[in-house]
């Protein structure tokens, strides 16, 4: 169920004296697998992260506790354009672009 967005942003005068919870930290991740390309979705949920690599050729899986790849799949002539989770955890969404080589 999507939440209404409301129609005016709060009023800022009215909170300036307000302090905000402070919130506790969760959880933290380290990444030991090399990310170069800029394409990283992770998903603490059930502890897994996607992320382009390989120039954004390869899109790939890993298992967050042990850094395993899980899965890769690589498809010719496409490139990695962004990466989702769905709201429920438990798939992804890639977003591919066609690219060719002239030579």
């Amino acid at each position: 169920m999507a939440h209404p967005r409301p129609s005016n942003p709060p009023d800022t005068a009215a909170t300036a004296g307000t302090t905000l919870p402070q919130l506790t930290l969760v959880n933290t991740t380290n990444f030991a697998i090399p990310v170069t390309a800029g394409h990283v979705a992770s998903n603490p949920a059930i502890g897994l992260t996607a992320t382009a690599g390989e120039g954004s050729t390869a899109l790939c899986v890993w298992r967050a506790a042990d850094d395993q790849l899980v899965s890769k799949l690589v498809e010719r002539g496409r490139k990695v354009e962004g990466l989702r989770w769905k709201g429920d955890g438990m798939f992804f969404f890639s977003f591919f672009f066609f690219f060719f080589f002239f030579v």
